[in-house]
């Protein structure tokens, strides 16, 4: 709600088009991160150095994040946003499911790709894989954030939606793990 309080109208789907791609961006790019060290390291050095970025984050935020008093026209966005309930239902339903779905692959990636690929280095590869779609968020959210912002969010949405649900099906009859991460990056 912050980043679409402060953002100008016509620029609100690109800012949280942003911001998602930091959100989700992080959370899909971390298992590679995560693998990476504990291929290489430890298991417990991934713990660590979380430890430590977590630690960077908070003194960043606290010396460098400031809030300003929202203004007026910002207290009436909140007000219409808190007035259409259903457009909120939509978004809480919509988001539900694609993280839902998202995540919910989540815990058997790395067997999936056990049983995909026959090489070393499982930890890494799983982190690959896990990692592609934030690769491509990192990309293109932004950009469709701008075509939303021209076109409409409606219409980028279930465009979205049907696409992704095409991709998890297809990850499903990948063959070798060069393929998932192909359609991984499709996501």
């Amino acid at each position: 709600v912050f980043i679409a309080v402060i953002a100008p109208k016509e620029k609100v789907a690109y800012a949280l088009g942003t911001l998602s791609t930091a959100s989700i961006s992080g959370s899909l790019l971390g298992p590679l991160f995560g693998g990476f060290v504990a291929e290489f390291f430890s298991i417990s050095a991934v713990f660590d150095v979380v430890a430590f970025l977590i630690a960077c984050s908070f003194v960043t935020i606290y010396f460098f994040i400031h809030e300003r008093k929202i203004q007026k026209e910002a207290k009436k966005n909140i007000q219409k946003v808190k007035e259409n309930k259903t457009l909120i239902i939509v978004l809480f339903i919509t988001t539900f499911v694609i993280q839902f779905g998202t995540f919910g692959v989540m815990p058997i990636l790395s067997i999936y790709v056990e049983q995909i690929h026959q090489g070393g280095n499982l930890a890494l590869w799983a982190g690959i894989v896990v990692a592609a779609s934030g690769i491509s968020n990192l990309f293109f959210a932004p950009k469709l954030g701008k075509i939303a912002d021209k076109i409409g969010p409606s219409k980028i949405i279930l465009i979205a939606l049907i696409f992704c649900g095409i991709c998890f099906y297809l990850q499903a009859v990948a063959s070798n793990v060069y393929m998932l991460i192909f359609v991984r990056l499709l996501i």
